[in-house]
Formats: structure tokens, C-alpha cells, sequence
């Protein structure tokens, strides 16, 4: 590997596994160049979309690289443990039913079962959202531990805006274990998502998305126990730890 190559790999993976985003000194620091040459090889990384810099000029995860992570997730174990349970619930649903992953403050979709229906919600695999938007994202952020939940949103203040409604919709998701909106994203479409955990926290969730007109509130809630069984079922495939499924 060339010394630009491996300079370069190493201020990535110094961003990418840091908890918050970071300035150009900080990582300089930590990957133990000097500013000049972090600067020109943050820019480089910028340009192609694996990290984007804030308004306060501090890197972190960029849509190239949710992309890829997106993709690599895909090739895992977890989408072979989810896709009988997906194709599962599309059939007992008969709307679309996909599982997406948190990948740093935006969640992607993974794998999924779309409906068999003329109209039907169409999968976006590989596409990076914002967890505080829609369902499908803001069940993982109210499953986060507080201190996550609460740098996610410091990180993001701007592109929220006002709270009080976001901050409810969290607290009623976690006491229910499930959440379910009609337009929440997009308008005529209805979800309802409940949260899918490993070992050690919450990792993503799995959604039944359709047209409003179909997946009503009153067929989301009935099918919550269904949606929310199969989310702990994967979870426990995959070594959920059972003190998290609740």
C-alpha cells in the first residue's frame, strides 16, 4: 500500500469510528500527520462522498460510505437470518416489508419483500435517510441509550428544528416497542417499524410500509404484535440480548 493510500485509509477509519464528528486538527492528531496533509486528504474524501464536513467544519460518515457500508451489510448474516421473516410478514401483510440498519445518524435499508400489489410502497435499498424522519428511523432512535439518542440529535439540531413533537413520538415509541405513522415521510404512504437489537444495543428495524388507503391505522395495529415478534425473532438470531427486546 502506498503512504498516501494507507494515510488516507487512516484518517477514514479515524472518522468513521468516532463517536461524534471531528475537526481537521483532531484528526490530524489521531492519525499523526500534520495539518497540511490532513487537509488535502480530508478534501479528497469529501469530494467522493465518504465524509462530509458541517457547518463547523468537522467530518463524519459521508453517503458514499453509508452506501457501501449498506452493501456490505447485505452480504452479512443478518439479512440471510431476516429475509424468511420479511417474506413472512409481506405475505401475512401483503405490503411491503423492509429491514434497515443504523449507520452512524442515518439508517439504510438492507434488504427487504416488496408487496405483491399493483401499488405498493417500492424498496430504496442503499438509500441513506436521516434517523429523525419517518418511522422507520425514529424507532431506532428511541431505542437508543439516552446519551446516544441525545448526541444524535445535538449533532443535527439545525436540520430538526423544534423538538417537542419528536421528543414525544420517542417517548410513546419506547413504551410501546412499535411505532406507526400515516405520511410520516412520505405523504399516502402508512409504516408501522419496530426496533431489531444485537448483544449490545439496538441496531436497526424492520418496517411494513403500503398506501394509506390499505394499511390503515387500524390494520397497522393490528398487526403490531406480529411486526414486533418477528423483529425479536431476528433480534434473537442474531444474539439480541433478551433484556433489550422490552
Amino acid at each position: 500500500m502506498s503512504q498516501t493510500a494507507e494515510r488516507t485509509f487512516v484518517l477514514l477509519e479515524h472518522a468513521v469510528r468516532s463517536e461524534s464528528p471531528c475537526g481537521l486538527v483532531d484528526l490530524a492528531n489521531r492519525a499523526g500527520l500534520d495539518k497540511s496533509t490532513a487537509a488535502r486528504l480530508l478534501t479528497y474524501l469529501e469530494k467522493r462522498g465518504l465524509l462530509v464536513r458541517d457547518y463547523a467544519k468537522r467530518y463524519s460518515v459521508g453517503p458514499a460510505m453509508v452506501s457501501l457500508a449498506a452493501l456490505v451489510v447485505r452480504k452479512s448474516s443478518l439479512v440471510h437470518a431476516a429475509q424468511p421473516l420479511l417474506d413472512r410478514l409481506r405475505d401475512e401483510s401483503g405490503e411491503t416489508v423492509s429491514l434497515h440498519v443504523r449507520v452512524g445518524d442515518q439508517r439504510v435499508c438492507i434488504a427487504g419483500a416488496e408487496s405483491r400489489h399493483a401499488i405498493q410502497r417500492v424498496l430504496t435499498v442503499g438509500e441513506p435517510v436521516p434517523l429523525w424522519l419517518g418511522p422507520t428511523g425514529q424507532v431506532i432512535l428511541a431505542h437508543l441509550n439516552d446519551a446516544d439518542r441525545e448526541a444524535v440529535l445535538a449533532r443535527n439540531v439545525r436540520a430538526i428544528g423544534t423538538r417537542r413533537e419528536l421528543d414525544a413520538q420517542v417517548s410513546g415509541t419506547r413504551a410501546r416497542g412499535w411505532l406507526a405513522t400515516v405520511g410520516g415521510r412520505t405523504s399516502g404512504v402508512a409504516a408501522a417499524s419496530a426496533p431489531v437489537f444485537d448483544a449490545r444495543s439496538v441496531i436497526g428495524s424492520i418496517t411494513i410500509a403500503g398506501p394509506e388507503e390499505r394499511w390503515t391505522p387500524e390494520r397497522m395495529t393490528e398487526f403490531a404484535l406480529r411486526l414486533r415478534a418477528a423483529a425479536d425473532e431476528l433480534s434473537t438470531r442474531i444474539g439480541g440480548a433478551p433484556s433489550l427486546l422490552r
